[in-house]
Parts: structure tokens; sequence; C-alpha cells
């Protein structure tokens, strides 16, 4: 952890990071003033319904499509994205899709159930000559 920096938890599990630094300030008659400085960071926690996605059996020409809830259990807005590893995966017909794939998901009243958005999950849509492809 660099120095200054604390991750701490809340009594309510919430995570924040807190930064510490001091600030001086020299002045022209030759006197200086410490200035303690801190800022706090709401630390986001987003959760996937489920660890893994299970397509089951893929046949030639047909796509499958799976959902999964992305949750938001923090108490602040979290922005986010999904990387598949692909550079431009929307031009790889052999790419796994996801739907959407970035956005911003609200904090939820912490009494009632977090901010949820349903994300869609799609196997490629394999050809016959893709599928020769991958037995040869």
């Amino acid at each position: 952890m660099l120095p200054g920096v604390d991750i701490r938890q809340r009594a309510s599990g919430e995570k924040e990071m807190v930064f510490t630094q001091n600030l001086l300030l020299e002045y022209a008659n030759q006197t200086a003033q410490v200035v303690p400085l801190r800022a706090t960071v709401a630390v986001p926690e987003l959760q996937l319904s489920t660890s893994w996605v299970d397509f089951g059996t893929c046949f030639v020409n047909q796509g499958q499509v799976r959902e999964v809830d992305l949750m938001n259990l923090s108490g602040c807005r979290s922005y986010w994205a999904v990387l598949t590893g692909q550079q431009e995966p929307d031009k790889d017909p052999a790419a796994f899709r996801v739907s959407p794939n970035s956005g911003l998901l609200e904090a939820g009243p912490v009494s009632l159930p977090p901010n949820t958005i349903t994300l869609q999950a799609q196997t490629p849509f394999l050809t016959s000559a893709s599928h020769s492809l991958q037995e040869q």
C-alpha cells in the first residue's frame, strides 16, 4: 500500500480509502505552516449473481444466451465495463459477447435490495467452417 493511504471498513461493512498527507505552506516572511489534509473515497463493491456461466451444449449455427445480474452492493455509484481480453470483440465472430458491455450502476438505499442490471452473455455464432477448423 502507498504511504498515506489506508483502507478501512465501516461498521456497515462498506470499505473506504483514506488518503492523508501534510501540505507545507512556506510564506515570503520565512515562516511555514503545516496543513493536514485528509480525503475519504468510498470503494465500490460490485458482485455478479454467479461465478461462472454454463451455456450447455452449443450447436453449429445456433448461439446461446444466458443472463447474469450485476449488483452494486456499495453506497456509491459505480462505473463498470466488461473486459474480454480481445482488442475488438465486436469484429471477431468467434468472441463471446456481453451486452451491455459498460455502464453506470447507481448506489441503492441501505435497507433495500441492491441496484442491479441484467447482462446478457452470448456464445460465438459457430458456423460449419469454424467448427471444422476447430476439429483439425
